[in-house]
């Protein structure tokens, strides 16, 4: 009978004064951005400071002023594309970012980039789907940011 013995070390996290850390860091980075995260995990002890998940949760991505001018209405899209055909909503929105194939010959077109919002001034919309059986739109869903 043959034994296997494991031996386990482990090492804590390196403790000691802000300006060891950062001293240390440096010597080996020489990033003092990269230094200053390392401080701020080392002395707090995890890898994010709450308020860097909030400012990360209230950026939302800007925009071009161009995409931003050519933006539409959700409902004018819906009332438009309502009983069109393929080719027309080809037309009106351009190509989609992706197409799917669903039961009772559903065919989902599904834009995900921003070409429609609820009113001016707001958030565009995350998603549209255009839904199509038989080559003519049934229904249009969307996705609210």
């Amino acid at each position: 009978m043959s034994c296997v013995l494991f031996y386990c070390v482990t090492t804590e996290l390196q403790k000691g004064t802000a300006k060891q850390i950062y001293s240390d860091c440096m010597e080996t980075f020489h990033d003092s951005e990269k230094c200053e995260k390392l401080v701020l995990k080392q002395l707090l002890g995890s890898g994010s400071t709450e308020v860097q998940t909030e400012i990360e949760k209230n950026q939302t991505p800007v925009l071009d002023p161009e995409i931003e001018k050519n933006l539409r209405l959700r409902s004018e899209i819906k009332d438009t594309l309502q009983g069109q055909n393929r080719i027309f909503v080809k037309e009106f929105l351009g190509n989609p970012d992706q197409v799917q194939f669903r039961t009772n010959g559903i065919e989902a077109y599904i834009y995900t980039r921003p070409i429609s919002r609820h009113k001016p001034g707001v958030n565009p919309d995350l998603e549209i789907r255009v839904l199509m059986r038989n080559g003519t739109v049934v229904r249009v869903e969307h996705v609210t940011p």
